[in-house]
């Protein structure tokens, strides 16, 4: 994915710091962002992690992710078909 950038504030330093990814898609994105997360002192402090779903008609506040859900973000699949695949991979 050319121009893939994680962009995030670093509270010690004051400041905003952006790093580029070569990442060749979503998964290796994703597999990036979580490797960085896990190496910062602070990721012991994270209970949850969000992620919003561009389309989930009828599911429109927070979830917990389950097979049920997963399956009817499959099952919805058509109506988006831009967003939700990478959405649910």
């Amino acid at each position: 994915m050319s121009g893939t950038n994680l962009t995030f504030n670093d509270p010690t330093k004051k400041q905003q710091e952006s790093r580029k990814l070569a990442a060749a898609d979503h998964k290796s994105a994703a597999n990036f962002l979580i490797d960085w997360l896990e190496e910062q002192k602070s990721f012991d402090s994270v209970r949850a992690v969000g992620h919003r779903v561009v389309h989930g008609m009828k599911h429109t506040a927070p979830e917990l992710v389950t097979q049920e859900l997963l399956d009817e973000l499959h099952r919805i699949r058509p109506y988006d078909p831009d967003h939700l695949p990478r959405e649910i991979e």
